[in-house]
Protein backbone atom coordinates (compact mmCIF):
# COMPACT_ATOMS: atom_id res chain seq x y z
CA UNK A 1 0.00 0.00 0.00
CA UNK A 2 1.15 3.50 -1.34
CA UNK A 3 1.96 5.74 1.74
CA UNK A 4 -0.09 9.32 0.96
CA UNK A 5 -0.43 12.08 3.76
CA UNK A 6 -4.02 13.62 3.84
CA UNK A 7 -4.22 17.11 5.73
CA UNK A 8 -7.61 18.52 6.84
CA UNK A 9 -9.43 18.70 9.86
CA UNK A 10 -10.90 16.30 12.62
CA UNK A 11 -14.32 16.61 13.96
CA UNK A 12 -17.04 14.66 16.09
CA UNK A 13 -19.90 13.28 14.37
CA UNK A 14 -23.56 12.96 15.26
CA UNK A 15 -26.42 10.97 13.76
CA UNK A 16 -29.47 12.05 15.60
CA UNK A 17 -28.25 15.58 16.13
CA UNK A 18 -28.58 14.72 19.66
CA UNK A 19 -25.17 13.12 21.03
CA UNK A 20 -22.14 12.25 19.72
CA UNK A 21 -21.44 8.83 17.90
CA UNK A 22 -18.53 7.74 20.58
CA UNK A 23 -15.26 6.00 18.71
CA UNK A 24 -15.84 7.92 15.04
CA UNK A 25 -14.49 10.88 13.82
CA UNK A 26 -14.58 12.46 10.46
CA UNK A 27 -12.09 14.04 8.88
CA UNK A 28 -12.44 16.50 6.03
CA UNK A 29 -9.35 16.73 3.85
CA UNK A 30 -8.34 20.08 2.40
CA UNK A 31 -9.85 18.51 -1.48
CA UNK A 32 -12.86 17.95 0.21
CA UNK A 33 -12.79 14.40 0.81
CA UNK A 34 -14.15 13.32 3.93
CA UNK A 35 -12.91 9.82 5.52
CA UNK A 36 -14.46 7.85 9.01
CA UNK A 37 -11.64 7.60 11.15
CA UNK A 38 -12.08 4.76 13.95
CA UNK A 39 -10.75 5.90 16.87
CA UNK A 40 -12.33 2.92 19.65
CA UNK A 41 -9.46 3.68 22.32
CA UNK A 42 -9.37 7.26 23.85
CA UNK A 43 -5.83 6.64 24.82
CA UNK A 44 -3.29 9.59 24.31
CA UNK A 45 -1.17 7.71 21.77
CA UNK A 46 -0.24 7.99 18.30
CA UNK A 47 -1.43 4.64 17.37
CA UNK A 48 -2.46 3.91 13.50
CA UNK A 49 -5.94 4.33 13.06
CA UNK A 50 -8.36 2.77 10.34
CA UNK A 51 -9.77 4.71 7.84
CA UNK A 52 -13.14 4.58 5.92
CA UNK A 53 -14.80 6.15 2.93
CA UNK A 54 -18.65 6.26 1.97
CA UNK A 55 -20.53 8.10 -0.38
CA UNK A 56 -22.89 9.59 1.34
CA UNK A 57 -21.74 12.87 2.66
CA UNK A 58 -21.27 13.70 6.57
CA UNK A 59 -20.33 17.31 6.60
CA UNK A 60 -23.99 17.78 8.12
CA UNK A 61 -23.45 15.58 10.67
CA UNK A 62 -19.77 16.62 12.02
CA UNK A 63 -20.35 18.21 15.62
CA UNK A 64 -19.00 22.11 15.39
CA UNK A 65 -19.54 23.55 18.83
CA UNK A 66 -19.24 21.97 22.16
CA UNK A 67 -22.87 21.47 22.86
CA UNK A 68 -23.01 17.71 22.21
CA UNK A 69 -19.76 17.25 24.03
CA UNK A 70 -20.80 17.81 27.41
CA UNK A 71 -22.70 14.71 29.04
CA UNK A 72 -25.77 16.22 31.34
CA UNK A 73 -25.65 15.89 34.86
CA UNK A 74 -28.24 13.68 35.42
CA UNK A 75 -26.82 11.12 33.40
CA UNK A 76 -23.21 10.78 35.16
CA UNK A 77 -25.55 11.05 38.65
CA UNK A 78 -27.30 7.69 36.87
CA UNK A 79 -24.49 6.08 36.07
CA UNK A 80 -22.57 6.83 39.86
CA UNK A 81 -26.11 5.30 41.57
CA UNK A 82 -25.66 2.28 39.20
CA UNK A 83 -22.77 1.41 40.07
CA UNK A 84 -23.09 2.47 43.92
CA UNK A 85 -26.08 0.09 44.15
CA UNK A 86 -24.76 -2.78 41.47
CA UNK A 87 -21.56 -3.48 43.77
CA UNK A 88 -23.96 -5.11 46.93
CA UNK A 89 -26.42 -6.27 44.57
CA UNK A 90 -23.64 -8.45 42.84
CA UNK A 91 -21.79 -9.21 46.40
CA UNK A 92 -25.35 -10.49 47.93
CA UNK A 93 -26.28 -12.86 45.11
CA UNK A 94 -23.21 -14.74 45.23
CA UNK A 95 -21.77 -13.99 42.10
CA UNK A 96 -18.65 -12.30 43.63
CA UNK A 97 -16.61 -15.33 43.86
CA UNK A 98 -17.95 -16.19 39.99
CA UNK A 99 -16.63 -12.59 38.37
CA UNK A 100 -13.60 -12.39 40.62
CA UNK A 101 -12.66 -15.99 41.26
CA UNK A 102 -12.25 -17.89 44.55
CA UNK A 103 -10.59 -15.92 47.77
CA UNK A 104 -6.96 -15.93 48.05
CA UNK A 105 -6.36 -16.69 51.79
CA UNK A 106 -3.42 -18.30 52.12
CA UNK A 107 -2.06 -16.30 49.97
CA UNK A 108 -1.45 -18.81 46.82
CA UNK A 109 0.40 -16.86 43.76
CA UNK A 110 -1.11 -19.31 41.22
CA UNK A 111 -4.82 -18.51 42.51
CA UNK A 112 -3.67 -14.51 42.36
CA UNK A 113 -2.82 -15.07 39.05
CA UNK A 114 -5.52 -16.94 37.82
CA UNK A 115 -8.18 -14.19 39.41
CA UNK A 116 -6.33 -11.42 37.58
CA UNK A 117 -6.23 -13.23 34.60
CA UNK A 118 -9.98 -13.76 34.94
CA UNK A 119 -10.81 -10.01 35.44
CA UNK A 120 -7.92 -9.17 32.61
CA UNK A 121 -9.64 -11.30 30.42
CA UNK A 122 -13.22 -9.95 30.79
CA UNK A 123 -12.19 -6.47 30.39
CA UNK A 124 -10.74 -7.54 27.20
CA UNK A 125 -13.87 -9.13 26.09
CA UNK A 126 -16.13 -5.97 26.75
CA UNK A 127 -13.70 -3.77 24.99
CA UNK A 128 -13.91 -6.15 21.68
CA UNK A 129 -17.29 -6.47 22.30
CA UNK A 130 -18.27 -2.23 22.67
CA UNK A 131 -15.60 -2.08 19.22
CA UNK A 132 -17.68 -4.22 17.58
CA UNK A 133 -21.00 -2.77 18.30
CA UNK A 134 -19.90 0.95 17.59
CA UNK A 135 -18.22 -0.08 14.42
CA UNK A 136 -21.83 -2.45 13.92
CA UNK A 137 -24.10 0.69 14.80
CA UNK A 138 -22.17 2.95 12.33
CA UNK A 139 -22.01 0.38 9.29
CA UNK A 140 -26.04 -0.23 10.33
CA UNK A 141 -26.46 3.79 9.85
CA UNK A 142 -25.14 3.71 6.45
CA UNK A 143 -26.88 0.59 5.19
CA UNK A 144 -30.08 2.04 5.81
CA UNK A 145 -29.54 5.05 3.91
CA UNK A 146 -28.29 2.74 0.87
CA UNK A 147 -24.44 3.21 1.34
CA UNK A 148 -21.46 1.20 2.06
CA UNK A 149 -18.46 1.64 4.70
CA UNK A 150 -15.18 0.84 2.13
CA UNK A 151 -11.92 0.57 3.89
CA UNK A 152 -9.24 2.76 3.08
CA UNK A 153 -6.54 2.05 5.12
CA UNK A 154 -4.72 3.14 8.31
CA UNK A 155 -3.79 6.42 9.09
CA UNK A 156 -1.50 8.07 12.16
CA UNK A 157 -1.45 11.61 13.47
CA UNK A 158 1.03 14.22 12.59
CA UNK A 159 -0.64 16.73 15.21
CA UNK A 160 -2.57 16.34 17.82
CA UNK A 161 -6.00 15.69 17.99
CA UNK A 162 -6.51 17.93 20.72
CA UNK A 163 -4.22 20.20 23.05
CA UNK A 164 -5.75 20.99 26.75
CA UNK A 165 -5.44 24.80 27.72
CA UNK A 166 -2.90 24.08 30.11
CA UNK A 167 -1.08 22.63 26.86
CA UNK A 168 -1.05 18.94 27.18
CA UNK A 169 -1.27 17.58 23.65
CA UNK A 170 -4.14 14.49 22.78
CA UNK A 171 -2.96 12.08 19.75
Amino acid sequence: MAKREVFGDIYNLTLNQKSRVRGWNLIVAEDGSEYLMFRNLSLSSRFHRSIYQTDLSLSECRILDKQYQKQSKGARKLAILIAVVSGPIIRSLGMNSFIFGKGNIPVDFFTALRNISIVAIVIALFLALTAFLRFFHMKRFLSQKGFNLVYVGKIRPLTPYRIAPNGRQYW
